[in-house]
């Protein structure tokens, strides 16, 4: 409810009826709109199928699309990312959002096809030109070192990790790690940015802190 835009990821539920139980809990507080991936997964893995999950609040944003998800045609993603367009209301600026979780033994790997994947949003999106990638990309710690992240096109300068290595996303006591990220490519909107900010007080429902910044609404 603290939120314009919202991404999760990691929605288990077969039965595909916990995301509108949040969507109740939420307008209980403000009226939100919920963008739903399929669920993804199912052709590149046996296990550990899920959904994405976009809320809005339909008093300061709009839905643009019913979100696509990335074709996955090579299985580069254990999950294929999840893309939706929106629209401040006030201020009718349209951006991009793109929603990951990437598997944590071949996080280096799917992250190394996320720029073929912000490619493709281009091609989907062609008059857009604000683009943010986010989500559960277990950047950090085990799953990535700092010499492996440095290796990544997702570093060349051209991007804007607007998440710090030295973060914690995290709620677990015995480990500080960076697993989630939100990533913008330079020269888009990073010049509309207010810092970033780390919600950890969700421990009874998620393992993973909500993590956010502040994009300015008007390109100005």
């Amino acid at each position: 409810r603290d939120y314009d835009v919202v991404a999760i990821q990691e929605i288990k539920d077969a039965q595909m009826t916990a995301p509108y139980f949040l969507q109740d809990e939420l307008e209980k507080h403000s009226e939100f709109g919920i963008l739903l991936s399929n669920r993804t997964g199912a052709s590149c893995q046996s296990t550990g199928v899920e959904q994405f999950a976009f809320y809005y609040n339909v008093e300061t944003i709009k839905a643009l699309d019913s979100g696509s998800s990335y074709p996955n045609n090579d299985c580069a993603f254990t999950r294929e990312p999840f893309a939706a367009r929106f629209q401040s209301m006030e201020f009718d600026s349209d951006f991009v959002l793109i929603t990951a979780h990437l598997k944590p033994d071949d996080a280096i790997l799917e992250m190394q096809s996320l720029p073929e994947v912000l490619e493709w949003a281009r091609f989907q999106y062609p008059d857009e030109d604000d683009f943010i990638i986010l989500g559960d990309l277990n950047a950090d710690c085990n799953y990535a070192s700092q010499s492996q992240l440095a290796s990544l096109e997702l570093r060349n300068g051209n991007y804007d990790w607007i998440i710090p290595d030295n973060a914690s996303t995290n709620t677990a006591e015995a480990s500080s790690c960076a697993y989630d990220r939100i990533i913008i490519p330079s020269g888009e909107v990073e010049e509309h940015i207010d810092g970033f900010k780390i919600d950890c007080e969700v421990s009874s429902v998620s393992d993973h802190c909500i993590i956010s910044t502040k994009i300015s609404a008007h390109e100005a």
